[in-house]
């Protein structure tokens, strides 16, 4: 049985999956020898993919705070600050990048994907903040 495009929603969970397609992505990038040279590859590599594993946990955590039976107000801080570091990961993870592009002067193209994805994923997480907020101050 299929759903028609028009009435199809974004997943619950579609963050969680745009963070693990990120890392793949942003993995692929600062390991392209054409994009980042062997020689400054530790100084962009490592802190990009450390940023995005942190954008990996901080969407797990949200995930499991999320299935709390009891609505707290801890709960509530626990899912903003996840929300919140996944943000702060984002423009870790793109600062990176654009450090890299910066002083290597490296061509726009191979950046493109990894640009939108993570301005997708900035969007969701904002939705997702937003959304949080809101029935927090509705309780």
């Amino acid at each position: 049985m299929s759903v028609l495009l028009t009435q199809r929603e974004i997943a619950e969970t579609e963050y969680l999956n745009r963070a693990k397609e990120i890392r793949v992505e942003v993995t692929r990038l600062v390991m392209n020898e054409k994009a980042i040279p062997k020689r400054y590859r530790f100084v962009y590599a490592t802190s990009a993919i450390d940023a995005c594993r942190e954008l990996i946990d901080n969407g797990y955590k949200y995930d499991n705070c999320k299935y709390d039976k009891e609505k707290s107000e801890i709960t509530y801080e626990r899912q903003k600050m996840a929300l919140l570091g996944m943000l702060d990961a984002i423009d870790k993870i793109f600062s990176e990048l654009q450090m890299a592009k910066l002083h290597l002067h490296i061509k726009i193209s191979p950046y493109e994907r990894v640009v939108a994805l993570l301005v997708d994923e900035n969007e969701l997480i904002k939705h997702k903040l937003d959304k949080l907020i809101k029935s927090h101050k509705d309780s």
